[in-house]
């Protein structure tokens, strides 16, 4: 939402016409970050030269290393076994309250920390983002 400009939106909506005692859904807007390890694709992309149908194809390895990391990978399934660390918040937004300011300054005074669920050490090949929306609090009227 915040990179197609669809809070700005949503704000400008609220603000023009929804009425002092409204209800604005969801309420809370989060964004998350989840290291991920993507072994297999990585494998099956990359290490593949190394033994390319029983050819040492390994001087094209750069080139599929240069490609796989250039774009993002929208079709690779990410399994709950390739995190490698619980989600770690990157941002948390009240909708009822936010304003475009608010977002349009982000202060570098947040630390994020991933704590490694897995005693092994793999490579960090991909990164997981979700984006989370939730009711804050019933209301009454």
């Amino acid at each position: 939402m915040q990179f197609e400009f669809m809070i700005e939106s949503i704000l400008y909506a609220r603000d023009a016409w929804l009425k002092e005692d409204g209800v604005i859904w969801p309420t809370m807007a989060a964004l998350h970050l989840v290291p991920c390890s993507a072994d297999k694709d990585y494998r099956s992309k990359v290490l593949f030269w190394d033994n390319a149908y029983e050819f040492n194809l390994s001087a094209l390895k750069s080139l599929a290393v240069k490609e796989f990391f250039s774009k993002p990978k929208y079709n690779h399934v990410l399994r709950p076994e390739d995190c490698l660390s619980e989600p770690c918040t990157l941002l948390q937004l009240d909708m009822r309250t936010v304003q475009i300011p608010d977002l349009e300054v982000r202060k570098g005074d947040s630390v994020l920390t991933f704590n490694n669920r897995w005693p092994r050490d793999p490579q960090t090949r991909a990164w997981l983002t979700i984006v989370s929306f939730r009711e804050r609090q019933r209301y009454e009227r």
